[in-house]
């Protein structure tokens, strides 16, 4: 949730924190996605009746911290439900390319490259890590998972993560 210029964050049995944000004034940040090593952050900001994608950096001060130089990630997508990092360069995006459904899309940040690999039915989040398959929650109470090429059920679940 962005108030002003702050995210409020919160981790799981840990109380709400607030990260200042510069650079994106009265935006609606409505998900926020820390890379592994710390550095950058994913946000899903809401404009109108869209979600786009930025990347930040994370600067750290004492015991502040502070989201900056938001830059909007370029790519098919024009309606990002969620995001996960799959690499140090690679972002999966659970979205829309404007024309179909919600399907997960490959970003390379660092080529600015995007290549769909679909997903199941009804996705609605999605989890990644360097060297694990890419996961999607969807209706339903299940898990699925990219492998080979194509999407398989997993265990029940609605919203798979990696630890990091």
């Amino acid at each position: 949730m962005c108030i002003r210029d702050r995210v409020r964050t919160a981790a799981p049995g840990s109380p709400a924190a607030e990260v200042r944000l510069s650079g994106l004034d009265g935006a609606d940040v409505v998900g926020v996605r820390l890379a592994r090593d710390g550095t950058r952050a994913a946000l899903l900001v809401r404009q109108g009746s869209r979600r786009s994608l930025y990347l930040t950096r994370v600067v750290r001060s004492g015991s502040t911290v502070t989201l900056s130089g938001p830059r909007r990630v370029e790519s098919r997508v024009s309606d990002a439900v969620d995001v996960a990092w799959g690499s140090a360069s690679r972002l999966v995006v659970l979205g829309s390319d404007g024309a179909g459904p919600d399907q997960a899309f490959l970003v390379d940040i660092g080529q600015g490259s995007t290549r769909p690999i679909g997903a199941p039915a009804s996705p609605r989040t999605v989890a990644a890590a360097p060297n694990r398959l890419v996961l999607i929650g969807g209706d339903g109470n299940r898990v699925w998972q990219y492998q080979s090429g194509r999407w398989l059920a997993g265990v029940e679940g609605s919203s798979p993560t990696y630890p990091g």
